[in-house]
């Protein structure tokens, strides 16, 4: 498990070629399935999102690409808005659960894990989206309904 936060100004180096390439500077999300999309990087080119399928391995020092030549997608607003980190936690209810301060995933495969406040931690895999100012996750009640239980109030 790897936290956004422990791989945000890591350098982004081939592993084709050992060259410095860029260096992280966010994690683009997905919803359906849960994960890491994408990892936006600084180059030499400018601002660049990297698919996850590019990404061979994120160690402590550095995220490993399997190549260096791109270019890559050009980092955009959509990208920018799909970064989690710092915006408002939203059930599907509009239940307010404080700002997202880290969040958590599988550096193997790119699945989310959790989301964190200032005061709890939520599953990555109940998120529904992210948009320009919020985060929206599934509400419990909801959850429950989708697996066939009775929904609590």
């Amino acid at each position: 498990m790897r936290r956004f936060g422990d791989v945000i100004r890591l350098p982004v180096v081939a592993a084709d070629t050992a060259e410095r390439v860029g260096v992280v500077t966010g994690l683009v999300t997905a919803a359906s399935p849960a994960r890491v999309e994408f990892v936006r990087m600084r180059s030499s080119r400018g601002d660049e999102s990297v698919p996850w399928a590019q990404i061979r391995a994120i160690g402590p020092d550095a995220v490993m690409i399997f190549r260096a030549s791109g270019p890559y997608a050009e980092a955009g607003a959509d990208d920018r808005a799909s970064d989690p980190v710092g915006k408002q936690l939203l059930t599907d209810r509009g239940q307010w659960l404080g700002d997202v301060q880290e969040c958590a995933f599988d550096e193997a495969d790119g699945r989310l894990i959790s989301f964190s406040t200032t005061t709890d931690v939520f599953a990555g895999d109940r998120l529904l989206g992210v948009g320009d100012f919020a985060v929206v996750i599934r509400s419990e009640a909801s959850r429950e309904k989708a697996d066939g239980e009775a929904a609590s109030t």
